[in-house]
């Protein structure tokens, strides 16, 4: 009985393993059947487009054709709007500064006028006296150079005057001017008096009025007799002062 069961046992077991055996059988014919159809399908659909293939690469290669060649056509049209752009930009560029050149030139020239007409009401600073050596250059008395002389030189004696109504901003000992001293005016207009006795009258940063004394000729400095160095500046820069005293 119990050799009966062990062999009703496998016989089930092989009955199991054969049955499992037919349904993959049949499956795997039912996949095999579904490729076939697949494969033909797809060389259904290869046949049909080989037939077009020729079509289709020459309509592709005419569209490529067309492509580059708007591809080339809208390069070079950015290309000569960028060359445009930056030629408008350099003309831009330029008439702004030559704008800005003839602006700055203008109001250099306005304010050297101004300057030179605020300057016009100045007074000699000094009674009488006589002119020794005017603006320019000359061989400079004591080095045996050529050089600018920056000033006016006023022989004679006695005080010296503000020329114009200002405000000290030198007054002190400056190597070849000797003593001296500096008055500011305003407008970009100053004033230099030099070879000046010690006893300076003023001191940086007092006000004077015009006329007013400052000190008294002399020949301190680089100096061969008693007289007055005046010097007048516009904007910073020596100018003739002959002009401005009446000389």
């Amino acid at each position: 009985e119990r050799k009966e069961a062990e062999v009703q046992e496998d016989k089930e077991a092989a009955e199991a393993v054969k049955k499992e055996l037919e349904n993959n059988r049949n499956e795997l014919e039912s996949q095999k059947k579904e490729l076939d159809n697949k494969i033909i399908r797809v060389a259904e659909l290869y046949q049909m487009n080989a037939s077009e293939k020729e079509k289709f690469v020459k309509e592709q290669q005419v569209v490529a054709q067309k492509t580059s060649t708007l591809n080339r056509e809208i390069s070079a049209e950015k290309q000569r709007i960028a060359a445009e752009q930056a030629k408008q930009e350099a003309a831009r560029k330029a008439a702004a500064a030559a704008a800005k050149k003839q602006t700055v030139a203008a109001s250099t020239s306005s304010s050297s006028a101004s300057s030179k007409a605020y300057a016009s009401g100045m007074i000699r600073p000094v009674n009488g006296g006589y002119l020794t050596s005017r603006y320019g250059y000359r061989v400079h008395p004591i080095f045996g150079t050529r050089r600018l002389h920056a000033g006016t030189d006023i022989g004679g004696g006695g005080p010296i005057k503000a020329a114009k109504a200002g405000t000290v901003i030198r007054a002190g000992y400056g190597g070849g001017w000797g003593y001296y001293v500096k008055i500011d005016h305003g407008n970009g207009v100053a004033t230099l008096y030099g070879h000046m006795q010690p006893n300076l009258l003023v001191s940086v940063g007092q006000h004077v009025a015009q006329g007013q004394q400052i000190g008294t000729m002399g020949s301190t400095g680089n100096s061969t007799g008693v007289h007055l160095h005046f010097e007048v500046y516009i904007n910073g820069s020596t100018v003739d002062s002959a002009p401005y005293i009446g000389f």
